[in-house]
């Protein structure tokens, strides 16, 4: 799963790393971001690249009570397609997540040691998401956001087995277009072409990021490994 990630680049590096105008939102830099904040989203519409705001923990438009999207905060890329909370966003409300890293907890005896794990020279990383729009009854809505998990690539599965599908750059275009066309069939073959970046490394990190409620630099500093 993902359950922690970190975006400690300034708006104006997000805009246009995903070639986004400019979106009037007041964004401070995350160390710690953790479910039910918001995150920064990239979506697509009338072929431009659009910068929202949205919660993390998708609430899909036909939930009763939002609450819910605190238990959908991953989707897994293998069952996308037949579970009815991701079905009509992966049809048409499919975004991009930015991200400068994330974070994993390796089980060592009866600790977790956490692992914050980055893109080459730590560049900005884009992770596939759903995204969807709840009516509160009292008017306005309420924009959520899931992250996309997979499997996880050799410098992840030996402290987790799932991991954030990051997108490589090439294919951020084309999951932000959808399939060729709306079939079952086309959204198959679209779903086995998304493949997760590979140059991802790791590094420990301070158990300070084991609390949500902590989101200060201290977070993402490298710690030394410990015999």
């Amino acid at each position: 799963m993902c359950g922690r990630y970190t975006l400690t680049v300034d708006l104006q590096g997000v805009e246009a790393r995903f070639h986004c105008g400019p979106s009037g939102i007041v964004w401070q830099p995350h160390y710690n971001l953790a479910p039910t904040q918001n995150g920064l989203v990239v979506i697509r519409a009338d072929k431009r690249n659009i910068l929202k705001e949205m919660r993390w923990g998708l609430v899909p438009r036909w939930a009763k009570d939002p609450a819910m999207g605190s238990r959908l905060i991953n989707a897994r890329l293998e069952t996308l397609d037949e579970k009815p909370a991701f079905r009509k966003s992966l049809a048409g409300r499919r975004c991009i997540i930015p991200a400068d890293g994330f974070y994993e907890w390796q089980k060592q005896g009866k600790s977790k040691v956490p692992h914050r794990f980055i893109g080459d020279q730590g560049r900005m990383l884009g992770f596939a998401g759903l995204w969807d729009r709840w009516t509160i009854a009292q008017g306005g809505h309420l924009d959520t956001f899931t992250i996309i998990t997979t499997k996880a690539v050799d410098a992840v599965k030996s402290i987790h087995d799932r991991m954030p599908l990051i997108l490589p750059p090439d294919l951020e275009e084309q999951w932000l277009e959808g399939p060729a066309g709306p079939g079952a069939e086309e959204m198959k073959y679209f779903l086995n072409l998304m493949h997760p970046e590979l140059r991802i490394h790791a590094y420990r990190v301070s158990p300070l990021v084991n609390s949500p409620s902590y989101d200060q630099p201290q977070c993402i500093e490298e710690v030394p490994d410990q015999d």
